[in-house]
C-alpha cells in the first residue's frame, strides 16, 4: 500500500472510526475535518522537509537531518503556499480561488442552465394530486398521515413547485422525477426518500435533512441548502449548481459526478469520508498539494 487514512466519523449519527489503505500512489488531499492521513516512505529514503511546515532540519530545506539531499518518493515537487495565501494556497480573501468577473468583481450572474430531464421522467405528467399530496402542509408528519395507514409516502410525480412545507416530516418518501423548485422546504426531514430525477432548483432548504437518502440526478440548481445534512446520502450525477451549501454535511455521502460548479459556501460544508469526490465538477479548487495538507493533517483525506 501507499500510505492510510483514518477518520473518525463523529458526526455520524452512529458514530465510528474506519481506518482505510490506500492501495494507489496518493497525488493530492482532499479537505476532511476529523481525518489524518499518512504516507508510505520507501526504505532509505525520507520525505521532503517542505512537505512537513513547521518541521525542523539541521540544513536546508529540502535536505535530510544529515545534511545530504533526499529523495521524493511520492514524484510530487514540495511546494509551499505563496504569499497571500492561505493553507490550500489560494487567496486569503477568495478560499474557493474563483475569479472575479464583472465591473464590480463580483462572480457572474448568468441565468443557470434549463433543467435537464433523465430518461425516467421524460414524458411523465406531473400532478397536485399524487396519493399523499393531500396530507402536505408545514410541520405535517407523512409518518401519521392517513387514517388506517402507518405512513403515506408516495409523492411520485408530485407538482410541488412554490409549495410550503417547512418542518414536515417526509421520512421514506417516494419522489422520484418530483418538481420542488422554489418550495419552502426549511427543516423538512426526508431521512431514506427516493429523490431520483426531482427537481430543488431555488428551493429554500436551510436545514434540510435528507441522511441515508437516494438522491441520484437531482437538481439543486441556485437552492439554498445551508445546515442540510446528508450524511451517507448518494449524490450520482447531481447538480448543485449556484447552490448555498453553507455548513452542510456530505458525511460519506456519495458524489459521483456531482456538479458543484459555482456553488457557495462549499469551504464550510463536511466532506469527511465522501466518495467518488475525485470524480466531482467544481470542487477541484479545494484540493491543495500533498505539502499543504501536512500543515494541519486532520483535515484532510486522501484523494487518488
Amino acid at each position: 500500500c501507499f500510505g492510510f487514512e483514518f477518520s473518525h466519523l463523529r458526526s455520524n449519527t452512529r458514530g465510528y472510526k474506519r481506518c482505510q489503505l490506500q492501495m494507489a500512489e496518493v497525488t493530492h488531499p482532499i479537505p476532511a475535518p476529523g481525518s489524518t492521513c499518512m504516507i508510505k516512505i520507501s526504505p532509505g529514503t525520507l520525505p521532503s522537509m517542505s512537505m512537513f511546515p513547521g518541521s525542523g532540519s539541521p540544513g536546508q530545506q529540502g535536505t535530510s537531518p544529515l545534511g545530504g539531499p533526499i529523495a521524493n518518493p511520492s514524484g510530487i515537487q514540495p511546494t509551499g503556499p505563496a504569499a497571500g495565501t492561505n493553507s490550500l494556497g489560494v487567496p486569503a480573501a477568495n478560499p474557493l480561488g474563483m475569479q472575479p468577473t464583472g465591473a464590480t468583481g463580483g462572480l457572474a450572474t448568468a441565468a443557470p442552465p434549463p433543467r435537464k430531464k433523465i430518461a425516467e421522467c421524460q414524458g411523465k405528467k406531473l400532478t397536485r394530486n399524487c396519493g399523499c399530496c393531500m396530507f402536505l402542509r408545514p410541520g405535517a408528519d407523512l409518518s401519521t398521515a392517513a387514517a388506517g395507514q402507518s405512513a403515506c409516502t408516495d409523492l411520485a410525480y408530485a407538482d410541488l413547485s412554490g409549495v410550503n412545507i417547512a418542518g414536515a416530516t417526509l421520512e421514506d418518501a417516494v419522489l422520484t422525477c418530483s418538481n420542488l423548485d422554489n418550495a419552502n422546504v426549511e427543516g423538512v426531514n426526508c431521512i431514506n426518500c427516493i429523490g431520483l430525477g426531482s427537481s430543488w432548483r431555488g428551493a429554500r432548504a436551510e436545514g434540510l435533512n435528507l441522511q441515508e437518502s437516494s438522491m441520484k440526478s437531482v437538481d439543486f440548481t441556485g437552492a439554498h441548502l445551508l445546515n442540510m445534512n446528508a450524511e451517507l446520502t448518494e449524490f450520482e450525477r447531481s447538480t448543485f449548481t449556484g447552490a448555498n451549501l453553507g455548513g452542510s454535511k456530505f458525511v460519506e455521502a456519495n458524489l459521483n459526478y456531482v456538479d458543484f460548479t459555482n456553488a457557495k459556501g462549499m469551504h464550510t460544508a463536511d466532506f469527511m469520508g465522501a466518495t467518488n469526490i475525485q470524480t466531482a465538477k467544481g470542487i477541484g479548487a479545494m484540493s491543495g498539494g500533498i505539502g499543504s495538507a501536512w500543515s494541519n493533517p486532520t483535515m484532510f483525506n486522501m484523494g487518488r
